[in-house]
């Protein structure tokens, strides 16, 4: 900025008032201008990449045309016949009979895991354990079709029901199984897993295990 002035013709006094304010000015908006990006929002640091997510879901493809090539389309129908019936309402009889049948009859699909894993999260109590736990250690590599692999985010869940019930150890084992063994995982939200229980072990974040299977409930489309 500059300052075309004469001093003789204002005066020394009124010059330094207009120098200081002009200084005043420039150095302000100076200020402004560096603490603008601040005020971008930031990304999630445990959001993982749109690369991340793309590479999950191509591993879950991969294991659902596994199953159309390893096994008879009428019982991957049937299989998913099955499931439908059950995504109607997880908490019902009908979800329970169906997901038994599933595991009797078809227990090396791909689907009979997701919805292991969905009954599930339904369930309370020992029941709870009893399905993540299966799910968790049958089926771990199994996929729902955005990515989210069972066998992690059953022990993630597996591991804050054993915290609710105050089996500390058995949960830390748990969570260390995610760390070791599923690094790339990622949650229904599109998070990295190990980046959530990292957040959780700091206490940045509470833990999220609220029931979310209806997100695969529709029927693949996978050749």
């Amino acid at each position: 900025m500059r300052l075309a002035l004469d001093v003789r013709s204002i005066g020394k006094s009124a010059f330094l008032t207009i120098v200081v304010a002009a200084a005043l000015t420039i150095l302000t908006s100076a200020a402004a201008a560096q603490e603008a990006p601040a005020t971008q929002p930031q990304p999630s640091s445990t959001a993982a990449s749109e690369q991340h997510l793309e590479r999950q879901r191509a591993f879950a493809k991969a294991r659902i045309r596994q199953d159309n090539r390893r096994f008879p389309q009428e019982q991957v129908d049937a299989a998913e016949a099955l499931y439908q019936i059950a995504s109607k309402n997880w908490r019902s009889d009908e979800a329970r009979a169906s997901v038994k049948t599933l595991i009797a009859k078809y227990p090396e699909l791909n689907r009979t895991g997701c919805a292991v894993l969905n009954l599930g999260q339904w369930c309370t109590g020992a029941e709870r354990e009893r399905y993540l736990k299966r799910a968790a250690e049958e089926y771990g590599d199994c996929f729902y079709r955005n990515g989210v692999q069972i066998g992690a985010y059953a022990r993630y869940l597996l591991g804050h029901h054993y915290r609710e019930q105050g089996k500390t150890a058995d949960a830390e084992r748990i969570f260390d199984e995610i760390r070791k063994s599923y690094p790339e995982a990622i949650t229904p939200s599109g998070e990295v897993l190990v980046a959530v229980l990292r957040e959780e072990a700091k206490g940045t974040r509470k833990p999220d295990t609220t029931t979310q299977p209806a997100a695969d409930d529709q029927r693949p489309q996978i050749h």
